[in-house]
């Protein structure tokens, strides 16, 4: 694929890349805890660069900003961007051991997960040298996150809020971007509870354009003053690893070529669907031929007002 150059970049995303190792492996131990490893997969990860590939493979100019190692697991990181066809100058490289993602799939349909990043100072960089239409962040790396939000209010592009996971820093985020998308394991430990319609309410009194995607349940909204619940596409989820991350990516897609909100909600969902239908959080991102003949041949998921 061709890399945009830096000023033609349409969405900037910036966050977390790291490296995803997914091993499937004999439940039945041979000795002393030995596990026969059945297959793997190792791809670039991280929810920040996953939404930038899932964009850039369905046609957008797309740009990362984060931090990686000089090390060859970035190196393989960096490598994955540019065959996605991803601008990679804002990106920080510096001397330090990158962040892992291991996921152990167990042959009874369980997993385990594990990951390490290492302690690192803040990331320092010049955050805005590029004028996109829209910038995806997911509060990976505050200090640059709020630059950039400051620099996106002055120029008047609209930030989106990846709220993957629960944090201070994200919630310190939410009333300064112009829309959130936040994950059910964002809203339950956020509200203590899986009580979604109240975990949608107590964001948007901070942010008016929220939504909450639910894995199959599909997800919910509040959106220009209008609640809505929507259902999920019907697959056979093969590994949901990133399927959040491709809704993000397909969502901005979807935005900067102006499709309506219901449209985009479903184009978005198709997006996160295909994605668990493949291995690893980045075989199953799809392009935009793949996502238009899925939502073709199945039926659309309802919409409903609350």
């Amino acid at each position: 694929m061709t890399t945009p150059a830096l000023m033609d970049i349409e969405l900037l995303v910036h966050g977390h890349s790291c490296l995803d190792v997914h091993i499937n492996h004999d439940d039945t131990p041979t000795n002393d805890l030995q596990y026969r490893i059945q297959s793997m997969v190792i791809n670039g990860g991280g929810m920040a660069a996953n939404a930038a590939i899932a964009a850039s493979r369905l046609g957008l100019r797309t740009g990362f900003s984060g931090r990686l190692g000089i090390d060859p697991f970035s190196q393989y990181q960096m490598d994955e961007f540019h065959e996605n066809g991803v601008n990679t100058e804002l990106v920080v490289q510096q001397d330090y051991i990158p962040s892992l993602f291991l996921a152990l799939n167990h042959s009874n349909g369980q997993s385990e997960y594990s990951w390490y990043q290492t302690p690192h100072t803040p990331m320092v960089s010049d955050p805005l040298t590029c004028q996109p239409s829209l910038i995806l962040l997911d509060g990976e790396y505050f200090n640059v996150a709020i630059a950039l939000i400051e620099t996106a209010r002055e120029q008047n592009i609209p930030v989106i809020l990846d709220a993957c996971f629960l944090s201070d820093r994200r919630l310190a985020l939410i009333p300064k971007v112009d829309m959130v998308i936040a994950s059910h394991d964002f809203v339950r430990e956020y509200m203590q509870s899986e009580d979604w319609h109240a975990g949608l309410r107590q964001l948007t009194q901070h942010c008016a354009k929220t939504i909450i995607t639910l894995d199959s349940q599909g997800c919910l909204w509040h959106w220009q003053g209008e609640e809505g619940a929507m259902g999920s596409w019907p697959v056979d989820c093969v590994d949901g690893l990133g399927a959040g991350d491709a809704f993000h990516g397909a969502f901005c897609a979807g935005l900067l070529r102006g499709y309506a909100f219901y449209d985009n909600l479903r184009f978005a969902s198709a997006a996160g669907a295909l994605c668990c239908t493949r291995e690893g959080s980045r075989a199953g991102l799809p392009d935009m031929s793949t996502i238009k003949q899925f939502m073709a041949s199945h039926p659309e998921p309802g919409i409903t007002s609350v």
